[in-house]
Formats: C-alpha cells, sequence, structure tokens
C-alpha cells in the first residue's frame, strides 16, 4: 500500500462492542471521540517530519476517506 503526493494512509485501531455485558455504542459525527491508529504510509509531499510510518496518532471521525 503506497500513499500518493500529501495523503497519509493509517490503520485504525479496533474498538471492543462490548465489555463484559456492557454494550458500547459507536458514536459517528460531531460528538464521536478521537479514534487512534497506527500511519501505515506517508505520501512524498507530507512536510511534517513527525508523521512516519509506525507512528500512533489520534484522528476524527469525520477526518479523511475511510476505504
Amino acid at each position: 500500500m503506497r500513499a500518493i503526493k500529501s495523503k497519509i494512509i493509517v490503520i485504525k485501531d479496533k474498538y471492543p462492542e462490548k465489555i463484559g455485558n456492557i454494550y458500547i455504542p459507536e458514536k459517528k459525527g460531531t460528538h464521536a471521540p478521537p479514534y487512534s491508529g497506527i500511519i501505515k504510509a506517508v505520501g512524498d509531499s507530507v512536510s511534517d517530519s513527525d508523521l512516519k510510518e509506525g507512528v500512533r496518532v489520534l484522528f476524527h471521525d469525520l477526518a479523511g476517506t475511510e476505504i
């Protein structure tokens, strides 16, 4: 998998739907908590040196495009 230009590919962490007998509803939209994931690929035009493969990042549900 390869990122193009200024794009970053992030693999989102899996969160459990249930903890014990308690169901955790999934929130989407503006009131959703930030998600975390690991950067899989970084495009050539990304100028931020902190964004490297293998770095854990936080991002919002509305950020980017899910594939």
